[in-house]
């Protein structure tokens, strides 16, 4: 049973699922880093685990709690789209620069959850609060998916911009994007 969260009162009601409550909320970075930690960075410490940009006031990040743990997480950042990254002749390279965009990064849900629609969730209830915090709007949200991410994007809207790239000790990368609706 899964019941999507509604608006009381002008906040967002729990999600219930399966006996349990799911809520989605804006948490720290440092709630955010176990969890990087754990499924990202294939146990690095913590501390280690930070992006450039998590420091800035153009960082939000958000967490799905199950019962109150913290079972996914996911970080956003006020940054358009690198266009290097991007084939020249693509639509995208010639529509985006004068659009507002923002990066999605380090998106995790705990390797015993994975695969129980918890990154769907994450993913579509933090886009709803990113959109309405920051200004200007954003109109399209871009991330780099591991390769064998590529799916869970591409079922929610994202289309692949490239052949991908390799990062160390990360693996291959695809630079993908999905347009928000209005």
């Amino acid at each position: 049973m899964l019941f999507w969260p509604r608006k009381e009162n002008g906040k967002d009601s729990p999600v219930a699922v399966m006996n349990g409550i799911l809520t989605v909320d804006e948490i720290d970075l440092t709630d955010a880093l176990p969890l990087r930690s754990k499924v990202l960075r294939n146990g690095m410490p913590p501390e280690q685990c930070t992006f450039l940009q998590d420091g800035t006031i153009e960082a939000l990040h958000f967490g799905l709690r199950e019962n109150g743990e913290i079972v996914a997480i996911a970080s956003f950042y006020n940054r358009p789209l690198e266009l290097e990254k991007i084939p020249p002749d693509s639509e995208p390279k010639k529509s985006l620069p004068a659009r507002a965009g923002f990066q999605l990064r380090g998106m995790a849900v705990t390797i015993e959850r994975q695969g129980n629609g918890l990154g769907k969730i994450l993913l579509e209830e933090a886009l709803k609060k990113v959109v309405c915090q920051w200004s200007p709007r954003p109109e399209y949200v871009w991330c780099y998916a591991v390769d064998t991410a590529t799916g869970f994007y591409e079922r929610r809207g994202f289309v692949s911009l490239s052949d991908g790239f390799e990062m160390p000790y990360i693996g291959l990368l695809h630079t993908m994007f999905r347009m928000i609706a209005s």
